[in-house]
């Protein structure tokens, strides 16, 4: 089995263990799946899981890694920017959810974050 095939099975696994809010494991499979191969989706739901641990730091360091990957992902972005507002950075958060809107005007997800600052 090549490195792709086994961060394949790795993200599979670590999505189980979010699903059963595992997610001490979750990150441990993830971290080591984007260690064999970077893609967006792992480090998104690394983020997701450390948001689900209150570890906003981190998780907006995952989510960074997911942004840089794929910017024009509208979930990725709208998880970026709700850490980039707990960390104090509001402005840079109104930027990326206006460039979301921006291509994509009815994702309310955006919106309504948009709308909360």
């Amino acid at each position: 089995m090549d490195n792709y095939e086994t961060s394949h099975l790795q993200y599979i696994e670590a999505k189980i263990a979010y699903e059963e809010k595992r997610y001490e494991d979750a990150v441990l499979l993830l971290r080591q799946s984007a260690f064999l191969h970077a893609h967006f989706k792992t480090y998104e739901l690394i983020g997701q899981s450390l948001i689900e641990m209150n570890d906003y730091n981190n998780a907006q360091e995952a989510l960074e890694n997911a942004y840089q990957l794929n910017s024009r992902s509208n979930k990725t972005a709208v998880l970026l920017a709700q850490c980039l507002i707990k960390s104090g950075d509001a402005e840079r958060a109104k930027k990326i959810l206006n460039d979301t809107l921006d291509r994509n005007s009815s994702y309310s997800p955006a919106s309504s974050l948009l709308s909360k600052l």
